[in-house]
């Protein structure tokens, strides 16, 4: 079996080890339940030194969720700047340290590939493929509404901060694992593999 991983359109002008990231968090990603963003707005309530970036809308009950995440809407180190894309999408990816991810249950998120593409590293209670454990910090499983365990993601986001030799390292690595892994010239060739066979049958 022919394993076809995600493929990530790859900036080739960005330099990760040139480039001047800011004390940059983001949470990207639909703002629902199952996303458990009142998370990211918690850990930006108890971190105000760092500032916070809600990148993505409600689709879902979303008069429940506005509800929810309108609570939060005066943290001063937290901004919410609904669906991006593009460019802008990309500028923000660039900029982050980090990506924070507090779904209760998640497949490989393209997002996770995105940021590591521009060497943002994760901080996630979700491990798929292993990739928060190399690339950042997995705190652990979290259940419920997580609140319990905001203390978990507080304290890896401070490890990763604090430690701007560690946070580099796994930036670069994040950076070369996709161009290796998840480059659209490795997915094109892969499918073509795929469909050979399959004809060929």
């Amino acid at each position: 079996m022919q394993y076809l991983p995600n493929p990530v359109e790859i900036d080739k002008n960005f330099d990760v080890q040139r480039y001047q990231k800011k004390n940059k968090i983001i949470f990207l990603g639909r703002i629902e339940s199952v996303k458990r963003g009142w998370l990211f707005c918690e850990i930006a309530k108890r971190l105000p030194q760092y500032e916070f970036y809600v990148l993505g809308k409600t689709f879902r009950e979303e008069n429940r969720n506005k509800e929810i995440m309108a609570q939060y809407r005066n943290i001063k180190n937290l901004h919410f700047v609904g669906h991006v894309e593009g460019v802008q999408k990309a500028n923000y990816l660039k900029d982050a340290k980090i990506l924070v991810n507090t779904s209760i249950h998640e497949a490989l998120p393209v997002s996770f590939l995105e940021a590591l593409s521009y060497g943002t590293v994760l901080v996630s209670n979700r491990n798929p493929e292993n990739l928060t454990a190399q690339f950042g910090i997995w705190v652990g499983d979290v259940l419920g509404d997580g609140f319990d365990k905001v203390d978990l993601y507080c304290n890896a986001i401070q490890k990763l901060m604090q430690n701007e030799k560690l946070r580099k390292k796994l930036s670069q690595k994040g950076v070369e694992y996709v161009k290796k892994v998840h480059n659209v010239d490795n997915f094109i060739q892969n499918l073509r593999t795929i469909l050979h066979e399959e004809a060929e049958c």
